[in-house]
């Protein structure tokens, strides 16, 4: 009996000691959005990024603090930056993992940490009306993970809101409010020696609303639902296969008010699934990974008094998404990575209250090329990770007492 318990506890711990690794080597509790822009902006990478999408990865990133200081807003020396966010967490006990996010309305990417990602704020105000509803900032993501073995489970929520409101001597009230919910619900776990899986699904209910007197009110509703999932399959020390299948959709509705009722309508919905499939070699000091992707996204335009109802849509294939970072030294890691997509680009538009125009153009993405770069500083247990403005190598000696950014992104953090 006694050795058969030290069996399952010797047992236990390798499998545990697997689900730690990062396909076949410890996780490196660095990264953020810089790394994955540098890395040709790779779904197949392990990095505290995806704690947004998936809340099951903080079990593995504990007592950890990271965050995105963005790209510039223009001027090259002000303050202040695009995508900017923190996050941090500590462990409770050998079970429980607690964090936060404090995310702005510019976070890259879309989880319960995006601010109103299809800006129903900016639909609503486009309508007119004395009082504009102020657009969401600031926003609240509280999470908690357990772990049970080799498996990890997280709960992520959300929460943001805004208010302008005018309350006059007469007793009369015009506001505009807006607020958003967030649920994110995650597993991450061994099924087997050799396979891990990670698994999320959130939705969130960005609304604004708008109250004038002697008029019925206007509200905006909008529901929007993701499934982010990625396998992790070891096929040796050094190669891993990555599978890797997301999903959105929302779903909305406007309801328009006046002094003569109220005029309700859809807003337009958006469907978008991602498939892809990514393999990652790893051998000492140096990771590479890439594989092909495709994505179908539609948006149908319900029909509306005099213009019938629109579909646009994205097909987009293949996607291509390389990265590969090499540990040159123990305080600098060399990055760079690779991301373009030919996208059938199909858009309807009105011809008459009954039939449309159709345009299908190819386009190709990013329009500037694809090329990323990078850099990975580390001092202890801080670290900074940089995407390079790669104009900087092209501009030669103009790079001493040049204006141009050298960074295009940054992030940083600190394990304790």
């Amino acid at each position: 009996m006694f050795k058969r318990v030290i069996t399952i506890f010797i047992l236990t711990i390798s499998l545990t000691s697997l689900a730690f690794a990062q396909y076949g080597k410890e996780i490196n509790r660095t990264g953020g959005y810089a790394r994955i822009m540098s890395m040709g902006n790779s779904p197949f990478l392990i990095d505290p990024y995806f704690i947004a999408q998936n809340p099951a990865w903080s079990a593995k990133f504990t007592d950890f603090i990271f965050g995105d200081i963005g790209s510039s807003t223009g001027n090259d020396f002000g303050s202040g930056g695009n995508g900017q966010f923190i996050y941090a967490d500590f462990k409770l006990d050998r079970q429980f993992t607690m964090g936060a996010f404090l995310a702005r309305n510019d976070f890259s990417g879309i989880s319960t940490a995006t601010l109103d990602p299809f800006d129903i704020t900016g639909q609503i105000n486009s309508i007119g009306g004395s009082v504009p509803v102020v657009p969401m900032d600031n926003n609240v993501v509280f999470l908690i993970s357990y772990i049970a073995g080799v498996h990890n489970i997280g709960v992520s929520v959300a929460y943001a809101g805004s208010t302008n409101e005018e309350n006059l001597a007469n007793g009369q009230t015009t506001a505009g409010n807006a607020s958003q919910f967030g649920l994110n619900v995650g597993y991450m776990g061994m099924l087997t020696r050799s396979i891990r899986l990670a698994v999320s699904a959130f939705f969130m209910t960005p609304s604004a609303t708008r109250e004038a007197p002697n008029v019925n009110d206007t509200k905006f509703d909008q529901t929007i639902i993701g499934v982010n999932s990625r396998i992790f399959i070891n096929m040796s020390k050094k190669v891993t296969v990555v599978p890797v299948v997301s999903y959105l959709s929302t779903k909305g509705s406007a309801d328009i008010g006046d002094d003569q009722g109220v005029t309700s309508t859809d807003l337009p919905e958006l469907s978008r699934i991602r498939a892809g499939f990514g393999i990652v070699f790893e051998h000492e000091q140096l990771l590479v990974t890439g594989g092909p992707s495709i994505e179908i996204a539609k948006t149908t335009i319900p029909a509306i008094p005099g213009e019938p109802q629109r579909e646009n849509s994205v097909f987009s294939f293949p996607i291509w998404n390389f990265g590969a970072e090499w540990e040159l030294l123990d305080w600098l890691t060399a990055r760079l990575g690779y991301n373009v997509s030919t996208n059938k680009v199909t858009t309807e538009s009105t011809a008459n209250p009954t039939s449309v125009n159709e345009r299908i153009v190819t386009q190709y993405s990013p329009a500037n090329g694809g090329m990323t770069m990078g850099v990975g500083f580390k001092l202890g247990a801080f670290y900074l990770d940089a995407t390079i403005n790669e104009d900087v190598l092209r501009q030669g000696f103009n790079n001493i007492g040049g204006g141009g950014s050298t960074f295009a992104f940054l992030s940083t953090g600190m394990a304790f």
